[in-house]
């Protein structure tokens, strides 16, 4: 079954990678992959235990959801006050 994966060895285009959201490997389409988390910058290195690729995937933050959002105004001008605070700290101790 492996040799069969290895026959459509032309790398897969980068919007069918991005549409099965790097599921697959690029080049011979296992799903026998691991990598790490995304760093900052949205880089993560990827690596096909099958034909043994490695690439760095490239990822993207188009939103969050289920934001815990019931905060009242006032305890939001609290953490606010406390985050204000520690930048003030830090500033005054660098």
């Amino acid at each position: 079954m492996l040799l069969i994966k290895f026959m459509n060895v032309i790398p897969m285009g980068q919007q069918a990678f991005a549409a099965q959201k790097g599921a697959k490997c690029p080049l011979c389409r296992s799903t026998n992959i691991f990598g790490g988390a995304p760093n900052r910058d949205g880089l993560a290195n990827a690596h096909c235990r099958d034909c043994k690729s490695e690439w760095t995937g490239l990822w993207s933050i188009t939103g969050y959801d289920n934001l815990n959002d019931d905060k009242t105004p006032e305890e939001v001008e609290e953490i606010k006050a406390r985050i204000y605070a520690k930048v003030k700290k830090k500033e005054l101790t660098s």
